[in-house]
């Protein structure tokens, strides 16, 4: 028999289920999470630990507010990348490679709470 769980957007289990074939919008559970700590919490799969409801919110605040900067920055850059921009293609690569980095930033490991943005071009 397979344990499975129904994850939300966030990666946070909704609900968990066994049986014997699992739903196609499920993923599959090599073990249960253990019990939570207390009833405010929620289990984050992709870091096997449970969650508080005060730390979730938390994280999505600051989600936001990183990415709300994030943005600002590339769009302070898009001229870099056009065709007419007066830079020669050694200092479009460095400013693409730049742009590339703060479209990474939410995959860093630290993400929201501790994020290393990166540094200009020179």
């Amino acid at each position: 028999m397979k344990n499975y769980a129904l994850l939300d957007s966030e990666g946070y289990i909704i609900s968990i289920g066994s049986g014997e074939t699992m739903p196609g919008f499920c993923v599959e559970l090599q073990e249960l999470p253990p019990e939570p700590p207390g009833r405010f919490y929620r289990y984050k799969l992709s870091e096997q630990r449970w969650v508080s409801l005060a730390e979730q919110e938390t994280n999505k605040i600051l989600s936001s507010e990183v990415r709300q900067k994030r943005n600002e920055l590339l769009a302070g850059t898009d001229w870099t990348q056009v065709s007419d921009s007066p830079l020669n293609e050694t200092k479009k690569n460095l400013w693409s490679a730049y742009r590339q980095q703060l479209r990474d930033i939410t995959n860093q490991p630290g993400f929201p709470g501790s994020v290393t943005w990166p540094d200009l071009p020179n």
